[in-house]
């Protein structure tokens, strides 16, 4: 038997990720061929993976991928035991590559049919393979359960956590030009919506200051008007007077600042849409070839749309 050494068993550990005892054995049982252990292992995975088939898969995430270029969008479900192996980085990054396989490569109709093509990731191995190497890691059965693909320009959405999706085809005949029109104005009036208190303010508070003048002017001359004889009108009357000043004044200044602000953030606006149509005039090429295109076919609308995973 050929001796197993301590940096074989740690190179063919770092290459599966699998611990060190079964790295050593597959080495033994290969006569310290790693490439033939690395298959030795993958075979043992397979096995333990259809001991386990029963075990119910409740976990998992949807993955979305689009490619506005070519006009193609795809979204899958992966599923697996438990939440800490869903959120897990190797599990997003073979759900991930799964929906890009499907979406750059001839397609499927089945999942069992795309996990026998070659990962577009790691072209030396198929989808398949990935999935059992991931096995043997992590010791939780994975199954791909639902896969859809859409031959036509697509917008598509995915949770931070996978539980949530949405792919949705484009359509309609409204050119580039009036969609991204629309779509301005639309931001426009939710901007200056966050404005329109400051700028009621910088309306209605002159007006109370001058209300409050007007009504402190009244009161002084009433006052006046009806004071005892020998009493001191003048000093009653500069008191009144006094008053509606600094109503006025009050007003003013919470009328100025507010004035500023408001002007301040219109401007901030009107910059930022000038942008975004500097934006559009950029984006708008590439969004013209898929205008009147990219309808479902009557096949693609009595699909079964994927759901939510429970969790």
């Amino acid at each position: 038997m050929a001796e197993i050494t301590a940096a074989a068993v740690m190179a063919l550990r770092e290459k599966t990720g699998l611990p060190m005892m079964e790295c050593k054995k597959a080495l033994q049982e290969c006569g310290g061929n790693t490439d033939q252990a690395v298959e030795w292992l993958r075979k043992q995975g397979v096995k333990t993976q259809s001991m386990r088939a029963d075990r119910e898969t409740s976990c998992g995430r949807l993955a979305v991928y689009t490619d506005a270029a070519k006009g193609v969008g795809t979204i899958i479900e992966f599923k697996c035991e438990s939440p800490p192996v869903a959120g897990s980085p190797d599990f997003k990054d073979l759900a991930n590559d799964i929906a890009k396989t499907l979406a750059l490569g001839p397609g499927a109709k089945s999942p069992e049919e795309l996990m026998a093509q070659k990962s577009l990731a790691h072209p030396d191995k198929t989808l398949g393979e990935l999935k059992d190497d991931l096995f043997n890691r992590m010791r939780e059965v994975f199954e791909l359960s639902r896969i859809k693909r859409i031959d036509a320009a697509c917008g598509g959405y995915a949770h931070h956590d996978g539980s949530k999706a949405a792919l949705i085809e484009i359509t309609g005949n409204v050119s580039g030009p009036q969609a991204a029109e629309v779509a301005k104005d639309r931001e426009a009036s939710r901007l200056y919506a966050n404005i329109r208190p400051i700028s009621l303010a910088v309306t209605v508070t002159p007006l109370l200051g001058l209300l409050g003048t007007v009504q402190g002017m009244i009161m002084a001359f009433y006052t006046t008007a009806n004071l005892e004889a020998g009493a001191n009108r003048a000093a009653e009357l500069a008191s009144g007077i006094y008053v509606a000043l600094i109503t006025t004044f009050a007003g003013l200044c919470v009328a100025i600042p507010a004035a500023i602000i408001a002007h301040y953030l219109e401007g901030r606006i009107l910059r930022g849409f000038r942008g975004v149509d500097d934006l559009v005039a950029e984006v708008l090429p590439h969004m013209e070839r898929f205008e009147n295109k990219g309808r479902l076919t009557p096949a693609q609308l009595a699909a079964q749309p994927p759901e939510v995973p429970k969790r």
